[in-house]
């Protein structure tokens, strides 16, 4: 595109991993010995018993002193809240695959909104995601009021919008500050989003009624609201090189 010659090698990404290996010390704490973290090379080459001291390692920074292990909890809470309410509040809709199109095309704009939210002047990703979680739980609450297709398909809008703002910063904010808790708390959401149905079911009649899916929905927005809690509750100092 640019009309120069690419000088990147396949020795120039080795060279780099040396380097990489020369300036951070191998992880000796639990017995992994001749890897180190981010050691692509020599993980691939390591055995089974190394990489699993060596994710232990990796699990064990995630509680490395109080800011960081207060900061995971709470990181790993806002998942499992996100996720359990969103699909909590999913059991008591039924919608065809229009109507899907109508709720999740939105969702589009919404992930653009809270993209240029957090870098508005004294908003940031904290603000961001604690109002769109807070009007994702009372588009729930607001949910049980319906008293139309029409009107359900709006608000079931309104949720899945916030939900898609609050989670373009969610996203893009956890990796930055930490890989590891990434994949530590959505594995924990995947699981609470599997249970969530389960635990619904448990509230409705053989045949279900009007209670049973708004008693389904004000979980579901209380649930979601603990995620709004745990967005206000994350520190503003900086935890390695990032801040809300």
């Amino acid at each position: 595109m640019n009309k120069r010659q690419c000088n990147i090698t396949p020795e120039v990404f080795a060279s780099l991993e040396e380097q990489h290996h020369a300036a951070n010390p191998q992880v000796d704490g639990l017995g992994v010995r001749g890897i180190a973290i981010g050691d692509g090379e020599r993980q691939r080459n390591a055995t089974w018993s190394s990489l699993i001291l060596l994710e232990l390692v990796r699990y064990k920074s995630l509680f490395n002193g109080y800011q960081m292990t207060r900061m995971t909890l709470l990181v790993w809470l806002i998942y499992i809240c996100d996720f359990w309410g969103f699909t909590l509040a999913g059991v008591s809709l039924e919608s065809t695959y229009r109507s899907y199109v109508y709720i999740y095309l939105p969702g589009i704009a919404g992930v653009l909104l809270g993209v240029l939210c957090y870098d508005l002047p004294r908003v940031g990703r904290q603000i961001t995601m604690f109002v769109s979680f807070a009007l994702m739980a009372v588009s729930m609450f607001v949910y049980t009021s319906a008293s139309s297709r029409a009107s359900g398909i709006g608000l079931n809008v309104m949720e899945y919008f916030f939900q898609s703002m609050a989670n373009a910063v969610l996203y893009g904010w956890t990796p930055a500050y930490h890989h590891s808790t990434v994949n530590q708390s959505k594995s924990r959401s995947r699981l609470f989003g599997i249970i969530a149905p389960i635990v619904a079911q448990s509230y409705f009649h053989p045949v279900p009624t009007l209670g049973d899916y708004n008693k389904t929905l004000y979980i579901a927005g209380g649930v979601t609201l603990g995620a709004a809690v745990g967005v206000a509750l994350l520190s503003r100092k900086r935890v390695g090189a990032e801040s809300m």
